[in-house]
Order: structure tokens, then sequence, then C-alpha cells
């Protein structure tokens, strides 16, 4: 059975997540405040910085080619989150930090994290947003996953 992180400490690592990725809003810099930024520095807070993510060397200019550097790092999103602590919610019921990488309007991949109503990401100039309200059960989503202890 697996060893999930309390809710307060979930919410304590969104919030200061937020707050990192806030200052440094400005204009869209890949691997500085772009979503998968967001992503690392949940991490980084939830796990004392003994993060797996932020020792992973993604070359990446845009969403599609951090997408192939995943990809062809690991072959699949489900062994990607594996590698990193991360483990899939298979009956799609979110819970606050919980990370889900979604198919957005623009075709694109984007990392999003569950809030307490909603799905917030990070988007450079405009810092952490909401993005969707979260669902009860997201059977849109194609792949959420929740953060282990190692």
């Amino acid at each position: 059975m697996s060893d999930y992180y309390t809710e307060e400490e979930r919410i304590i690592a969104l919030n200061k997540a937020k707050k990192e990725l806030n200052s440094r809003k400005s204009k869209e810099i890949w691997g500085y405040n772009d979503c998968w930024q967001f992503v690392v520095e949940y991490d980084k807070a939830l796990t004392n910085y003994n993060s797996k993510l932020q020792d992973l060397e993604l070359n990446y200019n845009c969403p599609t080619s951090w997408e192939l550097e995943v990809k062809k790092l690991f072959r699949s999103f489900e062994n990607f989150a594996k590698f990193t602590n991360y483990e899939v919610v298979k009956n799609k019921r979110p819970q606050i930090g919980d990370v889900a990488y979604q198919i957005m309007n623009s075709g694109n991949i984007s990392a999003l994290i569950a809030d307490k109503s909603h799905w917030v990401t990070s988007t450079g100039e405009n810092g952490v947003i909401r993005v969707i309200q979260k669902m009860f059960i997201e059977r849109k989503m194609p792949l959420i996953v929740r953060p282990i202890r190692n």
C-alpha cells in the first residue's frame, strides 16, 4: 500500500509553489516559469528538496518538445510517473495536490495541479492561474497522478 502525503502537506507545498512561480512572472521562459516548472517547484516543496523531478534534464522549448523529451526518456507518462514517485489515479477522482497532464484547446499538453476547487497551472507572464473547475470524477483527463512518499 502506498504512503501518501497528508492534505495539509500538499496544501502547504502547493502554496509554496504558487508563491515561487508568481515571483517569476515575466514573458514565458521554458524551464523557468512554465507549467512544468510549477510541478517541479511543487514537488520540491513536498519532498523537502529531495525531488526526482528537479534532477531531470529535459531540454525543451515548447510543450510539444517537453512531451517528446518525456516519451524519449520514459516511453510513457505512466513510467514517468512511477519513476518520479507519483501513482496513477485510476478512479479519476482528484484530490488536492494531484497532478494532471491534459491536452488543452491549443492542442498542447499542459501540467495542472488540483487546488481546492480548480485545476491551476503557471503561464509565465500571468503567473499561476485557475484553468478549469475540478470535478468529482475527471473522465476527460487523460492522466492524473498522486504524489507518494519515497
